[in-house]
């Protein structure tokens, strides 16, 4: 995060700064002991459509990685850690 006011959040992103409404971004002290469960955002094209419709972010490395079925627990291939994965978030059940 660069900058934050209170309607807006201004993100780096893989080195592009990217403007975010504030209350689509929650702000924590701890960072997250599970994978996050990223909904696919509408026409994002990095996002492979084979990764389907939900892809995870290891709370280790931050790697992304496609979620093809619901699992509980997720091994990342990029730091070979385990963790559960977060499908209970309240984001989810929108």
């Amino acid at each position: 995060m660069t900058q934050f006011a209170k309607e807006n959040i201004i993100l780096e992103v893989l080195g592009t700064y990217v403007t975010v409404p504030r209350k689509a971004v929650e702000l924590v002290g701890t960072p997250p002991r599970r994978w996050t469960v990223v909904p696919r955002p509408p026409g994002y094209t990095w996002l492979p459509e084979s990764w389907g419709q939900h892809y995870g972010v290891c709370p280790g490395c931050h790697h992304r990685a496609p979620l093809l079925t619901i699992p509980q627990l997720l091994r990342c291939p990029r730091c070979s850690e385990a963790f559960p994965v977060a499908w209970d978030e309240s984001y989810l059940r929108k």
